[in-house]
């Protein structure tokens, strides 16, 4: 009888080369996030995202507010033997997604100085608010560009949620 060896580069390669442990923390923190979303009420809650840690079966809430779910997921998450922190945030889901529908509608106004949003990514383990990716017009020669801090201030005037603006090249389509 012959053994299979997975093929280089494919999935079989990886996930052999993958701790079987760690492959089932993050099925078991797919399925609690699963069940998470699907909670009734959830979104209204203040429920924002998470950061999901596979190594230690942990997972970060991001939570805008205080909530009674916040004492159903965690019974949930211990049931389940889920290292849980619930980190309370200044922002809702609807809060940020408001804002960033202000900033793309603002796109092309004067006061962006010629800077194109290529991308809004929202609150992480670091960062409690909106990070405004883009490209100037017509590229600086200066570092940092000296336009970027008039910039920020005028993305904070349409959307105080905006804690940051980067230069960084569009996202690569699908």
């Amino acid at each position: 009888m012959s053994q299979q060896h997975p093929v280089p580069g494919s999935s079989d390669e990886y996930l052999a080369s993958v701790d079987p442990a760690l492959l089932a923390n993050q099925r078991e923190l797919g399925t609690f996030t699963t069940w998470l979303v699907e909670l009734p009420g959830i979104r209204d809650a203040g429920y924002v995202g998470g950061i999901n840690d596979a190594a230690g079966k942990a997972t970060t809430l991001l939570w805008a507010g205080e909530s009674p779910l916040h004492d159903t997921v965690r019974a949930e998450a211990a049931r389940r033997d889920i290292a849980l922190t619930i980190r309370l945030v200044r922002y809702s889901r609807a809060q940020l997604d408001d804002a960033a529908k202000r900033l793309f509608a603002s796109a092309g106004r004067a006061e962006w100085n010629g800077f194109i949003i290529t991308l809004i990514s929202g609150p992480d383990a670091t960062r409690d608010g909106l990070l405004v990716t883009g490209e100037y017009d017509t590229p600086s020669k200066a570092a940092p560009d000296p336009r970027l801090q008039h910039t920020l201030a005028f993305a904070r005037t349409v959307a105080p949620e905006v804690v940051a603006l980067e230069i960084g090249p569009a996202p690569v389509p699908l």
